[in-house]
């Protein structure tokens, strides 16, 4: 099973959200500039990872299960704050940010980017909660 901190990344959630508004693979790998079978791998090492299925594929469309919905949901809202964040840095209302590093913003003019080291990254739920459920 691959590691779930390496497998649950701001790519995944994006991945799922593509696919969520799209309805199916293709228009959301068009959207992300992949190929559908890309999309289909990665969601799949998602899912296994996780130990959980995010999306009912049945019908021929893309569907969120109920733990897929719980994800997302949290997902998108992560997705947003981090996106403000760096608005907010990029805007000179902050200028000074810490969190979780994004691919690519070594490439954006003027902002310096460094590691400050690892820390693991836990996904913890009661035992209670939709993803805990098969």
């Amino acid at each position: 099973m691959a590691d779930k901190h390496l497998t649950l990344t701001s790519q995944a959630l994006m991945m799922m959200d593509a696919i969520t508004r799209n309805g199916s693979f293709a228009p959301a790998a068009r959207e992300l500039g992949r190929v559908p079978s890309a999309l289909t791998r990665k969601l799949w090492q998602l899912e296994k990872s996780l130990d959980v299925l995010l999306f009912d594929r049945r019908s021929g469309q893309a569907w969120l299960t109920a733990a897929g919905q719980k994800l997302l949901y949290e997902g998108r809202r992560l997705l947003a704050e981090m996106a403000g964040t760096w608005e907010a840095l990029l805007s000179g209302q902050a200028d000074l940010t810490l969190g979780i590093a994004l691919n690519g913003l070594n490439a954006v003019p003027g902002v310096a980017v460094e590691p400050l080291g690892e820390l693991p990254f836990v996904l913890s739920v009661s035992p209670s909660h939709q993803l805990t459920r098969p």
